[in-house]
């Protein structure tokens, strides 16, 4: 396990935050397109399968749709299914390349501060162009790792529902809903010990330039042999974040207030003190 000075590690990374504190840029560029893109698709799919819905939408708030929309629109999941499935697994595939896209380049922005004391956006499209492929790749292994574990829980529960729907709560069926409770804790601390294991992958592809599966290994391996440094480092982080969250409190605008600070100071001071951590355990 690597000896980590803590205060070396979050003090340094307030300051190259506070000299570069437009790193917070990827981020609001991915969430941006990533709406505009999501808007796009969704306002494209609907004007093709039922345009009269479209129409509907606009006249109501389209997060707050009439029970008559919401009727349509499950009409519409049912009869056209292949078309919808079709369409959410290219927009999966073209929202998880933007995402590559702008994380590996928030990871390049982190790396050239840390670096060289001023990072740029330049920094973000050269890291971001360069890497993505591989982010792209890593990110569907975990994926792809993560709906394995789902293979264990859907059955028992598919299998649960129909009993449910014609018996009732028997005694032996409330054993079982027990069971795929617990069966259902299980799957969520599943995920979260991957994507904790896995967490510093896109770090070791931005950084040290390696492979998707390569980076995968050499993230669960630096975790699991700094397990105690790494949980600390994610309370930390997890602490500081619960610390505005009573922010969401605020009557109407709380939430907004909350995402800013986010997005704008806690996920980019994040980035910069995990890149940091990453750096310390490669002794780079």
């Amino acid at each position: 396990m690597a000896h980590i000075d803590y205060a070396s590690i979050f003090n340094d990374g307030f300051k190259i935050w506070r000299k570069n504190p437009f790193l917070f840029i990827p981020y609001l560029l991915n969430i941006t397109t990533i709406i505009t893109l999501g808007l796009l698709i969704t306002g494209t799919s609907l004007l093709y399968l039922k345009p009269e819905l479209l129409t509907q939408l606009l006249i109501y708030p389209f997060l707050f749709p009439s029970n008559d929309i919401v009727i349509e629109i499950f009409r519409l999941l049912q009869s056209h299914m292949l078309e919808i499935i079709l369409i959410a697994i290219i927009s999966t595939i073209a929202l998880n390349i933007i995402n590559a896209f702008y994380y590996a380049g928030a990871i390049g922005m982190y790396y050239t501060a840390i670096k060289k004391g001023v990072s740029t956006t330049n920094q973000m499209l050269y890291y971001g162009r360069t890497n993505l492929k591989q982010i792209f790749i890593c990110n569907l292994c975990i994926t792809f790792a993560i709906i394995l574990g789902l293979f264990i829980f859907l059955p028992v529960t598919i299998d649960l529902i129909p009993n449910i729907l014609q018996n009732g709560f028997e005694p032996t069926i409330v054993t079982k809903s027990t069971n795929i409770l617990l069966l259902f804790e299980l799957f969520i601390v599943y995920v979260l010990l991957i994507t904790t294991l896995t967490m510093l992958a896109p770090y070791g592809i931005v950084i040290e330039k390696l492979t998707a599966l390569s980076a995968i290994k050499r993230s669960i391996s630096l975790i699991w042999h700094n397990k105690i440094n790494t949980i600390l480092i994610l309370i930390i982080i997890s602490v500081l974040v619960s610390l505005f969250y009573p922010l969401i409190f605020i009557p109407q605008i709380g939430w907004l207030i909350f995402l800013i600070i986010l997005y704008l100071i806690l996920i980019p001071l994040s980035g910069v003190w995990l890149t940091k951590y990453y750096l310390i355990l490669i002794k780079k």
